[in-house]
């Protein structure tokens, strides 16, 4: 597996270290992005609700996110500072 470390600052919400872990699962549950990324699934799940945050998959079974969904979007989150 490879790690990257970036971190969002998704508007309105608190401030989380996130560790996106490239895998080759096509799908990731709640739970799964909650472990990845340690933004509690409460979050994810009130964000879903508020139509915030990244973008999902609905299913009869449950709620996924794809890997490069969430890549995408805590990249959309960053914030440029002078050393970069």
């Amino acid at each position: 597996m490879k790690e990257e470390m970036i971190e969002p600052a998704p508007r309105g919400a608190q401030h989380y270290p996130i560790r996106v872990i490239e895998t080759d699962k096509m799908l990731l549950t709640t739970q799964e992005v909650s472990d990845l990324t340690g933004i509690p699934a409460a979050t994810l799940n009130a964000w879903r609700c508020r139509k915030q945050g990244p973008r999902y998959v609905k299913f009869p079974r449950g709620v996924f996110y794809r890997p490069s969904t969430l890549k995408k979007y805590f990249e959309s989150c960053e914030v440029r500072t002078v050393d970069m």
